[in-house]
């Protein structure tokens, strides 16, 4: 941390009359606070000068809440009871507890074959229980390369590069590995959730 910051930081949060609204407001516009974690110069090699962003690990509750808005998730559980250890996210979340630090955080086998083969994304990147994914493949105005920009959107927030897109174009004309496109497209969907660039904060 760097003192004269904390310092200058503390004093407007005072003059401001203790305003947390205007505190948040003022970290999340500096320009330290939206910086890339990708290092663009040898001199941003230590993340302790604010020069890049560090790479996190999501919490349980920002990944399953990223799964839940990305695949079109409505948990049925009664709001006051999804805080406890019910419903899909209740049990979702007690696989992800940890009192690790964000940057330091390890994830555990029992975390991964969560995400690989759990029932929440078993459903989610089904092409029978998903309504999101059942609704991308029978889109009749939606071509491949549309179908793929959706579920990049959907999951990553950007559209697929030319490179990802060729790929992925093929990937799902043969019909993967299957010879089914619909599961192919399901396949991909798994594949973008279980990725670093949707997992961590970067």
């Amino acid at each position: 941390m760097i003192p004269e910051l904390l310092e200058d930081l503390s004093k407007a949060f005072v003059a401001s009359g203790y305003d947390l609204r205007f505190l948040i407001q003022t970290i999340t516009r500096s320009r330290a606070y939206q910086l890339t974690s990708r290092q663009t110069h040898e001199s941003q090699a230590n993340v302790k000068t604010f020069a890049r962003m560090s790479v996190k690990g999501m919490t349980g509750e920002q990944l399953f809440d990223s799964l839940a808005q990305a695949t079109g998730f409505q948990d049925p559980t009664p709001a006051q009871q999804r805080q406890f250890s019910f419903g899909v996210r209740g049990q979702f979340l007690t696989k992800f507890a940890s009192t690790e630090k964000l940057t330091e955080k390890q994830t555990s086998i029992l975390q991964a074959l969560t995400m690989m083969n759990g029932s929440f994304m078993a459903d989610a990147t089904s092409t029978d229980r998903s309504q999101f994914l059942a609704g991308v493949i029978d889109a009749p105005f939606l071509n491949v390369k549309g179908k793929l920009e959706v579920l990049y959107l959907a999951s990553i927030s950007r559209y697929p590069s030319p490179e990802e897109l060729a790929k992925h174009t093929s990937y799902i004309d043969r019909g993967g590995n299957s010879g089914d496109r619909d599961k192919a497209i399901g396949d991909l969907f798994w594949a973008l959730l279980n990725s670093s660039e949707f997992m961590l904060n970067h």
